[in-house]
C-alpha cells in the first residue's frame, strides 16, 4: 500500500504543473498507478485470501452474573485463562493484576493485607471498594481475597462500578476467580514445580476424573510454596519477610440429568509469613532491604471456604443457587516501633465467619421472550442474603518507663444484609439493546468496641453502636 500511495502522491504533484512535458509524465504515473493496483489487489493478493484463517477462541465472562461473550458485555473486563496464568507463572491475584490495565494490587509482605485498586479507586480490607468473588461467593472482607490460584479456569478483572449486579463494596469493580471443572470422560494428572532465587520453591499437583462416567466428576489439587525474605534484620542477620503456604482444593460435580447439576468445592489455605519489612524511610533509602529490629514477628493466616452451587438449565428458564461459607483467622506479632529499641510490640488476633446465599433466575441462554418478530426480551432477577461476624483482639506491649504496660482493643462486628436486583434487556431489530436494571439493598450493622489499659485508670465503658442502612 505504501507503493500505491507513492504513485498517487507523484500523480497529484504532476497535475499541479502546467507544462505539456509534465502532462506526459502525469499520464505515465497514472499507468504506473494502475499497474501498482494490480500488484496490490490482483490474483496474488486474492490467493492469500484462500489460506487458512486463524480465528481466536471466544472469551466467556460472568460479569453480568451469567456467561456471556466478552465483546457483548457492556463493561471493561480483562479475562485471564488458566493456561495464560500457568504460562506467565502467575500464582497469586496480586501477580495476575499485572496483566490487567488500570489494576493495581497493593500487597504488604503479609499476603493477607492486600488491597486492590481499580482506576485509582480502592480502600481498606474491612469495606473493600473492589470485592473478590470466588466461584460466585463474595469475599466480604479483604483478608480472604488474595489466595493461591490453584486449579483455576479463569480470573476476571471488571473495572468500573458494578453496584447493580453486586451491590455493596463494588464502586471500583469486581474480581472473579473461577475454578476448573472436574473431568467427566477420562482421568487427568498434572504436576508442576519451580525453584528460583531466595530459595523459592513451589510445587503443585492435580488429578481429575470421573467417578461415574459422564455423571460424577472428582478433582483434587494441592500445593506448597515457600521463599526466603527480601529484607535482612541487621540485628540478628535473619530475613524477616519470608513466606510459606500450604493450600488445597477438593471438587465434586454431579450431573444427574441434562438439566440439573450440582458442584461442591472445598478450598483451604494455611499461610506462615514473616514480619512486615517496615523501617525508617530515610534509612531504607540509604540501605535498601535492611531493617533493624529487636523483635522479629510473624503473620499466620488460615482459610477454610466450602461452597455449593446448584444449576438448572430449562428450555425457557435458568436457575442458580450459590451457598458459601468463608472462615478465616489471622494471628500475628510485630515490632511496632520498627527500631532496635524495645519500645512497643503488637499482638493481633482476627477472626471472621461469613455465610452467603444467592438465588438467581434468568431467561434461558439463547431463548429470550419473543414479543414480536423485531422485539426480544431477556431478563434476570436474584436475591442475596449474607451474614458476617468479625472479631478482633489487639494488644500493645509497652516497655518501661511508661506508666502503661499494656493496651487492649477488643472489637466485635455483626453485619447482616439482604439484596435484590432485577434487569431486563430489550433487543430491537437485532441491532439495539435497551437495558433497565433496579437493585435494593438493606443492611443492619452492630458493633461492640472496647479499649482499656493495664494498669487501668478508669472502668472502660463498652461502646455499643447499631445502624440500619437501605440503598436503592
Amino acid at each position: 500500500m505504501k507503493i500505491v500511495y507513492g504513485f498517487v502522491e507523484y500523480g497529484r504533484r504532476m497535475l499541479m504543473r502546467d507544462s505539456p512535458g509534465d502532462l506526459s509524465k502525469c499520464l505515465m504515473s497514472v499507468g504506473l498507478f494502475t499497474f501498482a493496483l494490480g500488484l496490490t489487489f490482483g490474483p496474488s493478493a486474492r490467493a492469500q485470501g484462500d489460506e487458512e484463517v486463524v480465528q481466536l477462541e471466544d472469551v466467556i465472562v460472568v460479569v453480568a452474573k451469567h456467561p456471556t461473550l466478552s465483546q457483548e458485555t457492556p463493561a471493561s473486563v480483562s479475562a485471564l485463562s488458566g493456561t495464560m496464568l500457568m504460562d506467565a507463572g502467575v500464582n497469586l491475584i496480586g501477580e495476575a493484576a499485572e496483566y490487567a490495565p488500570n489494576v493495581n494490587m497493593v500487597e504488604f509482605t503479609d499476603r493477607a493485607l492486600s488491597q486492590p485498586y481499580f482506576r485509582g479507586i480502592g480502600s481498606g480490607p474491612n469495606n473493600p471498594a473492589v470485592t473478590t468473588y470466588i466461584d460466585g461467593v463474595p469475599q466480604l472482607h479483604g483478608y480472604s481475597a488474595n489466595i493461591e490460584l490453584l486449579d483455576v479456569a479463569q480470573v476476571e478483572f471488571v473495572r468500573g462500578a458494578q453496584g447493580m449486579f453486586y451491590g455493596r463494596n463494588t464502586v471500583g469493580g469486581v474480581i472473579h476467580i473461577l475454578s476448573e471443572s472436574p473431568s467427566f470422560s477420562s482421568w487427568e494428572y498434572s504436576v508442576e514445580g519451580e525453584y528460583g532465587s531466595y530459595d523459592l520453591f513451589r510445587g503443585k499437583f492435580r488429578f481429575s476424573g470421573p467417578l461415574i462416567q459422564n455423571e460424577l466428576g472428582l478433582s483434587l489439587a494441592a500445593g506448597y510454596s515457600s521463599r526466603e525474605g527480601f529484607s535482612v534484620n541487621d540485628i540478628t542477620g535473619n530475613d524477616i519477610d519470608n513466606r510459606e503456604a500450604f493450600f488445597g482444593k477438593l471438587q465434586m460435580e454431579w450431573l444427574p440429568t441434562d438439566a440439573w447439576s450440582a458442584r461442591f468445592i472445598l478450598f483451604t489455605e494455611q499461610d506462615r509469613d514473616g514480619d512486615y519489612a517496615l523501617h525508617d524511610l530515610a534509612a531504607l533509602r540509604e540501605n535498601p532491604y535492611h531493617v533493624q529490629r529487636d523483635f522479629e514477628g510473624y503473620s499466620d493466616r488460615d482459610i477454610t471456604a466450602p461452597s455449593l452451587t446448584v444449576v438448572y438449565h430449562g428450555d425457557r428458564l435458568d436457575f442458580v443457587s450459590t451457598s458459601g461459607l468463608v472462615k478465616w483467622e489471622t494471628n500475628s506479632e510485630t515490632d511496632l516501633d520498627y527500631s532496635p529499641l524495645p519500645f512497643v510490640q503488637r499482638e493481633f488476633e482476627l477472626r471472621n465467619d461469613q455465610f452467603s446465599q444467592e438465588f438467581r433466575w434468568n431467561s434461558a441462554e439463547g431463548s429470550p421472550l419473543e414479543l414480536t418478530d423485531d422485539l426480544k426480551l431477556a431478563w434476570q432477577a436474584g436475591i442475596l442474603f449474607f451474614t458476617q461476624t468479625f472479631r478482633e483482639t489487639s494488644t500493645n506491649h509497652i516497655a518501661p518507663p511508661s506508666f502503661v504496660s499494656q493496651t487492649f482493643s477488643l472489637a466485635r462486628l455483626e453485619d447482616t444484609g439482604l439484596g435484590a436486583f432485577a434487569q431486563a434487556t430489550l433487543t430491537v431489530w437485532d441491532l439495539w439493546d435497551l437495558a433497565l436494571g433496579l437493585r435494593y439493598d438493606y443492611e443492619e450493622k452492630e458493633a461492640e468496641l472496647q479499649t482499656f489499659t493495664v494498669p487501668s485508670f478508669a472502668p472502660p465503658p463498652p461502646a455499643l453502636t447499631a445502624a440500619d442502612c437501605s440503598i436503592t
